[in-house]
């Protein structure tokens, strides 16, 4: 039995969610309280050569999995010692700092800062100690390793964000919808978990999603985890950090990465460390019911420095707040949402690791979120409940080692997901009462009868209705393998192979149901595309002196895709069928400039290419295509092919430190031509079908400052502008030169605050807020006509406080309660005849409690 339907079978066998949900945390807790013993005590192997001391620390926080903290001091010029014995963390960060001047203090397990040492300690004591008033922690600087090879984000070319844990926990953002707003120029759609695409740098390709590739990639550390499919939305909780790239990255990840990368970075386990987290919170929605979320976490070293095993799950129960009046039903969109995370890590010697990771989530729906505008607010008539499914899997392997001074990395990894969805089509289809030649009987087409609510449908379906029923089966297999060289030298290389092959299964129905005779069924539909990608990659980094580096890449890459469809339209009674291949060689440049005009200021400009390859025509309108290339002469033939898009970007940017590195300000400027741009797009009857758009350009710049001008205040910040314009008319979608890219606003703003202030010897207390603030969008490319969403802001607010064991806190998300229109689409049978309202989640108080072990 495949996986989905093992996960499937086991989530909605739930009798009792509530319940299940305590005694899930009950057995976990117990384990933990079985397992649990001192975390800083055991000692492992580290080995870092004599070198820099910024280079060393960047070496040990990715060999341990460490967050270090040093961006408020200038490090130039101060070598390490290293360290090569079996040691802890500790004894490590007092080899790696003796004789440099400066010491060192661990926040939590996951997190150390630096700060320079008196001047009579210098030389003779390096003990960690609690940094007073004098030594104000600067702004924290995470090492990343998006672009491939560990570096700090002010050393790249490129505009780099890091989040790292605990930002993630200030923000309460253990969701990339929650932190989304906080990082400039990133926008999604808003259909909810595991159905939202996302945009950077206002690059949308539209809200609909289908077979066209994403234009972000997404990755859980090494995996790509997304091809024409959504964000599968995996919880932020028990990560090391998010890192985001804006700008296309097509040299070092090939197709599908024209507005950036976001990247997962998950907690690795601890071969020396026993350590375990329960977290647990209950909060109410205002016009709803009661929602519960619940967190555990565990490592435990099966053998001391050679073999540790970590764990965290999950359970995410939230009550809906839309009700649905024609089906008499009130809070419909009740979600549920499970995952666990298993990983193993496997010490082979003293400078090999290999890692092992196994992913799974499952998202259910019991409705869509959205609601009519003419009905009130969080109100809609709908003859069909519109249930969601998302089973989501990901395994994989990675080896990490030494090959002299070169490093190797290899990952191979396999991901599987199936999504099924319903959709109510009783208001949308014109032929809805002209069915009487309409088969009873399902076609053989795939596996449709197994599809969620279609047997439900046929068999007891009682009242006149239209129901459009899909299920989307996507397998990724992908593997890399990458050497590095040693840095810190003059000449820095990288040099890899990439390959991934996929399959995606769609299979689609669209079916009528009466009351006085059996259900039938109009348009049926299966789609099986199998893609496979080869390609080599290298990049270099050539510092011409200690200023300036100039870095230059390329990717050849080798696409081939296959695709057999089958599709049956009953009213007509047509068949089609089409198979077909196509290969796409593509031969991808990247440059960029970096001069370093001091230790706190360095300024970049880059070059860079993004691409999607192109695709096989299903059903693409004639007028569409003509409307996307007036200038070919199709002869009523419609071609073969939908064209690659290519995107060109040119970007400069500074960061710079100020104020002994208590603020932190980058700026990015961008201009980007996009060219024959691929679409998802709807036709008059609600089915998808793609095309190419035309071409487009956008000019835009970020903002993004964070600091810390004093003891235990923080205050971070994000501004967004863009301009973008397409430059070509496409009378088939109503769209004329000079409108803007669809689902993008023209600017967005975020503020974040933290205070944190001592309540006692062992207490900390923390008050933390944060707005955010996206512009006025139009939905489509049709700007002049198309809905408008947008224009809102949202507040958040915290209260916790902490000693090393226990964390309680108090929280307010939508604090002001907006009523606004997130994203206006959510049925597309009814896109045209009814406004489409997503709301925010409505003000929600809850509670939460921590606890470690």
């Amino acid at each position: 039995m495949k996986f989905s339907c093992f996960l499937s079978m086991a989530v909605r066998g739930l009798e009792n969610k509530r319940r299940q949900f305590l005694g899930f945390g009950t057995a976990i807790i117990l384990c933990i309280c079985a397992s649990s013993q001192s975390v800083w005590a055991q000692p492992r192997f580290f080995v870092i050569e004599r070198q820099p001391l910024q280079t060393a620390l960047i070496e040990f926080a990715e060999q341990a999995q460490l967050s270090i903290n040093f961006s408020n001091f200038d490090l130039a010029g101060i070598q390490s010692a290293g360290s090569s014995r079996n040691v802890s963390k500790s004894v490590v960060m007092r080899q790696l700092l003796a004789g440099t001047g400066f010491g060192f203090r661990f926040i939590d397990n996951n997190t150390v800062e630096i700060f320079r040492l008196p001047a009579a300690r210098v030389a003779s004591d390096n003990t960690p100690r609690q940094a007073g008033p004098e030594e104000a922690v600067g702004v924290e600087e995470l090492v990343v390793t998006a672009i491939k090879w560990p570096s700090t984000s002010f050393d790249l070319p490129v505009s780099v964000s890091g989040v790292s844990s605990l930002a993630l926990e200030d923000l309460g953002a253990y969701d990339f919808q929650t932190l989304v707003p906080h990082l400039a120029g990133v926008s999604t759609t808003n259909l909810g978990p595991g159905r939202n695409k996302i945009f950077v740098r206002g690059l949308s390709d539209g809200p609909f999603a289908d077979r066209t590739q994403t234009v972000v990639g997404i990755y859980i550390d090494e995996t790509p985890v997304n091809f024409s499919d959504t964000n599968p939305d995996i919880r932020l909780f028990d990560v090391d950090r998010i890192e985001l790239i804006r700008g296309p990255q097509g040299t070092l990840y090939g197709a599908g990465s024209l507005g950036g990368i976001y990247k997962i970075v998950t907690t690795k386990p601890s071969l020396d460390e026993t350590e375990a987290k329960f977290r647990a919170s209950t909060s109410h929605t205002e016009g709803s019911g009661e929602n519960a979320l619940m967190d555990v976490v565990f490592n435990i070293p099966i053998i001391r420095n050679k073999l540790g095993f970590r764990f965290s799950g999950y359970a995410d129960l939230r009550d809906g707040y839309i009700d649905d009046v024609g089906l008499g039903s009130n809070n419909i969109n009740d979600l549920e949402i499970y995952g666990a995370r298993s990983a193993l890590r496997l010490k082979i010697d003293e400078t090999w690791t290999l890692d092992g990771v196994f992913n799974i989530q499952s998202i259910r729906y019991d409705d869509s979120q959205y609601f009519q505008q003419s009905l009130g607010r969080n109100k809609r008539s709908n003859t069909l409940q519109e249930p969601y499914s998302d089973d989501f899997m990901q395994a994989s392997l990675t080896l990490k080692g030494k090959l002299g001074s070169a490093v190797l990395t290899s990952a191979t990894a396999f991901v599987d997901r199936t999504v099924e969805e319903t959709t109510d089509a009783s208001r949308g289809v014109p032929f809805l009462e002209d069915v009487g030649s309409f088969p009873t009987e399902l076609p053989e087409l795939g596996e449709l009868a197994t599809i969620s609510g279609v047997k439900d449908f046929f068999a007891s379906f009682s009242v006149d209705a239209a129901g459009y029923f899909s299920g989307n089966d996507i397998r990724t297999i992908s593997h890399e393998t990458r050497l590095q060289s040693k840095s810190g030298r003059r000449l820095e290389w990288l040099a890899g192979l990439f390959y991934l092959n996929r399959k995606q299964s769609t299979t689609s129905l669209l079916a009528f149901a009466f009351d006085d005779q059996a259900a039938r069924f109009a348009f049926a539909d299966n789609r099986i595309e199998t893609t496979s990608d080869f390609a080599l990659f290298g990049e270099s980094v050539f510092k011409l002196n200690n200023k300036l580096s100039l870095t230059g890449g390329l990717r050849y890459s080798h696409s081939k895709l296959n695709l057999n469809y089958r599709s049956l339209f009953a009213p007509e009674s047509t068949e089609q069928a089409v198979d077909a291949g196509r290969t796409t060689d593509k031969l991808i440049p990247k440059g960029a400039l970096r001069y370093e005009w001091s230790d706190e200021v360095q300024s970049y400009f880059q070059v860079s290419i993004g691409y999607r390859v192109g695709g096989i025509n299903i059903d693409t309108p004639l007028g569409a295509l003509i409307a996307a290339d007036p200038d070919e002469d199709f002869f009523n033939v419609v071609p073969a092919n939908f064209q690659s898009d290519t995107l060109v970007n040119y970007e400069v940017g500074i960061k710079s430190y100020w104020f002994d590195r208590k603020l932190s300000l980058n700026l990015s400027v961008f201009y980007v031509n996009w060219f024959d741009i691929q679409s998802d797009q709807i036709d008059s009857n609600g089915l998808p079908f793609v095309t190419n758009v035309g071409n487009a350009r956008n000019l835009g710049y970020e903002v993004e400052f964070t600091t810390r001008l004093f003891e235990g205040f923080e205050l971070r910040g994000s501004f967004f502008w863009n301009d973008s314009e397409l430059l070509d008319d496409n009378p088939f979608l109503g769209a004329n030169a000079g409108d803007r890219l669809p689902t993008i606003p023209e600017n967005t703003v975020s503020l974040a605050a933290l205070y944190q202030f001592d309540v006692g010897p062992n207490w900390r207390s923390s008050i933390a807020a944060n707005y955010a603030y996206i512009g006025a969008s139009a939905l489509r490319f049709d700007e002049d006509t198309s809905p408008q969403m947008g224009d809102y802001g949202i507040l958040n607010a915290s209260l916790q406080i902490s000693n090393d064991i226990w964390k309680i806190g108090l929280y307010a998300d939508n604090l002001t309660d907006t009523k606004a229109n997130t994203f206006s689409f959510g049925n597309s049978f009814t896109i045209d005849v009814d406004e489409h309202v997503t709301p925010p989640r409505p003000r929600t108080f809850g509670i939460f409690v921590e606890r470690k072990f």
